[in-house]
């Protein structure tokens, strides 16, 4: 497909040479042809003519070895005209076979064509049509940079990702045709992907960071401390202002005078057993002294 694509400028331009060249022999012909095989449709006047003339110079053998124009770019050539042609009917196949079953075609169609030129399938047309965009594109870069291999290949690599969005090309530095892909290039493409994936932090992000740590600091003391007065002032509501905090109060008062008072009963108790253990002591000390 390169190699196709590589030479297929030149030749594209002596096809178009002579599919508007002027000629008594050949028009005659094609517009017969067209209007009773062809369904009248004039756009195949352009390729009938450059077809016919083409042919005619394969039997001149100087001049067929110095154009030299291959069935491949020619194929390719006739397949781009028909592509353009309104409400084509016939692809390339057909409108060679209509050209070459007309009973005046002897003395324009060589025989040399037979079997040479196919209709090209729409897909592999489409994969050309982008290369050779690209390859005109590499052209005009090769132009700019006069041959500055590492610029015009960059610009090329920017071109394909942009045009084709092959997934498998965005890390891989590509390759213009005939160069190959070197463990240098690819790590200097994985390199630089990785190093623009990363953003290089800000003063304001780095400034946003210290923030918001100092922030959860301070957080981390505020929000308990806030629960704990939340609770206490909502306590102390309940406590003051509902009935269910009054009846609470009413018990709570009660249970502090029944403290109290159980509190004093049992001080009382021990006052006296500390009297009754005196009262003891001064009983045995009596019973001592008068025995003796």
């Amino acid at each position: 497909m390169y190699n196709i694509v590589d030479n297929y400028l030149q030749y594209k331009i002596v096809l178009d040479y002579y599919a508007n060249e002027s000629n008594k022999k050949h028009e005659p012909y094609c517009n017969n042809i067209i209007k009773s095989n062809l369904n009248n449709n004039p756009g195949y006047m352009k390729p009938c003519l450059a077809l016919l003339k083409h042919s005619y110079t394969l039997q001149d053998n100087d001049y067929a070895s110095y154009i030299n124009i291959t069935f491949d770019h020619l194929n390719m050539w006739l397949k781009e005209q028909i592509k353009g042609i309104p409400n084509y009917i016939y692809d390339v196949s057909a409108f060679y076979n209509i050209l070459k079953s007309h009973n005046l075609s002897k003395p324009f169609i060589s025989d040399l064509c037979d079997g040479q030129i196919n209709d090209i399938h729409d897909s592999i047309y489409i994969d050309f049509q982008f290369l050779n965009n690209l390859y005109d594109k590499l052209n005009i870069y090769r132009n700019i940079f006069d041959y500055d291999d590492l610029k015009f290949k960059e610009l090329y690599n920017i071109e394909i990702q942009k045009e084709k969005k092959c997934p498998n090309t965005e890390k891989v530095l590509l390759s213009y045709p005939e160069q190959e892909h070197t463990e240098e290039q690819k790590e200097r493409r994985y390199i630089r992907s990785a190093l623009q994936t990363i953003p290089e932090p800000r003063e304001e992000d780095q400034r946003e960071v210290g923030f918001s740590e100092s922030n959860s600091f301070h957080y981390s003391i505020i929000i308990p401390v806030s629960i704990i007065l939340l609770v206490s002032f909502l306590f102390l509501i309940f406590y003051k202002f509902t009935p269910l905090g009054s009846f609470l109060s009413l018990w709570i008062s009660e249970k502090k005078k029944q403290w109290y008072n159980n509190y004093k009963h049992d001080d009382h108790l021990l006052h006296d057993s500390e009297n009754e253990e005196r009262d003891l002591q001064n009983t045995r000390y009596n019973i001592q002294y008068y025995s003796a």
